[in-house]
């Protein structure tokens, strides 16, 4: 059992978790004017131009409410007014998101980031549906991996599904993603209610579709003790933990990647009765680790084991305060960077607020901007903690 002061952290913390422009000159009158030389989009890879891709992704940009440029003419799902409706209410929540991502997220990243040593693999380990933030801060990882304690659910075939019932799914799928789009975290009770009928893969499909992404591939999975990954139909059910592969290709780019979510309790419990997902993690390769609206777990013991995995295999950490407890990042090991403004946490975790950040963050040494907020900060100032491990580190306890 947990501790008092983990269990309420859970059943109330939990509660909150989570271009260019260019310009030509006049051609002299005497010499015909010569046409642009537009630059070719690289041609998609064979596997996103398949059926199955085509139908994925079709399904999927329904789901998120957006644009179509493959649509037949004539789609039958596409014009029906459910669509139509949901299309109008995500259009604002997608331009809110993209206006920010735009203009304050990667610019910062792009800044801020650039010190960040390149690895193939993003671990979120308590991420949930948040895809948007790990994609928007790491765009060039080749595999995100999120692990949240929402149902995974089944590929939604929107073609078999009565006409009747396709406006609920869009307002069940919408009200999952609207949080994330206007704030930076999601309720992880509300996001479990939300999702219990359709399962994760549906807002995970949406999102990459939403953030102009191809789907080239769904597949159901399972991570046994060994760290295997295998199909979710070959698997023993009670010795493997669901999850859900999905590959897909950024719009105008032609390299695949890869999007995990696991459905799995990362206590010290849990991880010691079904512990696969982090050889699973491990085998990866170099990875980064981020943390947001976390919810505090890392800083009490009974997440001692996913604390000290991240402490030891992260080439770097970004993460608000609900991540691993400043006092753990050791100037011998870390370099610390910080960014925002950082005084306590918000009311319902107020226990959890650590003195020696905010002496850090008054210092003002190594702290830079952040003019976007993220995690709990939507009442208050936000910010975020950069640590680049050193080399020839010792492993953390």
């Amino acid at each position: 059992m947990m501790r008092a002061t983990v269990r309420v952290m859970v059943t109330v913390g939990l509660l909150l978790a989570g271009s260019s422009v260019g310009c030509s000159q006049q051609a002299p009158a005497a010499t015909p004017a010569t046409p642009a030389v537009r630059p070719s989009r690289p041609a998609l890879p064979a596997v996103a131009r398949t059926e199955r891709s085509r139908q994925i992704t079709r399904y999927a940009r329904l789901l998120a409410g957006v644009d179509d440029p493959d649509a037949a003419p004539g789609d039958a799902l596409r014009d029906g007014e459910g669509f139509r409706a949901h299309a109008r209410e995500m259009a604002a929540l997608w331009g809110h998101y993209k206006s920010i991502e735009s203009t304050k997220i990667r610019p910062w990243a792009e800044r801020s980031l650039a010190v960040v040593p390149d690895a193939p693999t993003v671990f979120y380990p308590f991420g949930g549906a948040d895809f948007l933030f790990p994609q928007a801060f790491f765009p060039k990882a080749r595999t995100y991996v999120l692990v949240g304690l929402e149902r995974v659910g089944v590929p939604a075939d929107l073609e078999k599904l009565p006409a009747a019932t396709l406006g609920p799914l869009y307002g069940r799928i919408r009200k999952a993603m609207t949080p994330l789009l206007k704030s930076s975290f999601f309720v992880t009770l509300e996001m479990q209610s939300d999702v219990y009928e359709d399962g994760m893969v549906s807002v995970l499909e949406a999102l990459l579709a939403g953030a102009g992404h191809r789907i080239v591939e769904t597949s159901l999975v399972s991570v046994g003790n060994d760290g295997t990954l295998k199909p979710r139909e070959n698997v023993e059910v009670t010795r493997a933990k669901p999850g859900v592969r999905i590959d897909f290709v950024k719009d105008g780019e032609t390299d695949v990647r890869s999007l995990y979510y696991f459905r799995m309790d990362i206590s010290d419990k849990g991880l010691s009765s079904l512990g696969g997902l982090l050889p699973f993690v491990d085998a990866l390769g170099p990875k980064v680790t981020f943390v947001k609206a976390a919810s505090y777990c890392m800083h009490g013991s009974d997440f001692s084991m996913i604390r000290s995995y991240v402490l030891n295999n992260s080439l770097a950490i970004l993460q608000d305060d609900t991540g691993v407890p400043y006092r753990y990042l050791e100037p011998a090991r870390w370099d610390v960077r910080y960014f925002g403004l950082y005084t306590k946490p918000i009311a319902v975790f107020q226990n959890y607020r650590q003195p020696a950040l905010a002496e850090a963050f008054a210092r003002g040494e190594n702290v830079g901007p952040l003019d976007f907020r993220i995690g709990y900060g939507d009442s208050m100032a936000s910010h975020l903690l950069l640590a680049i491990k050193r080399t020839a580190s010792a492993p953390a306890r």
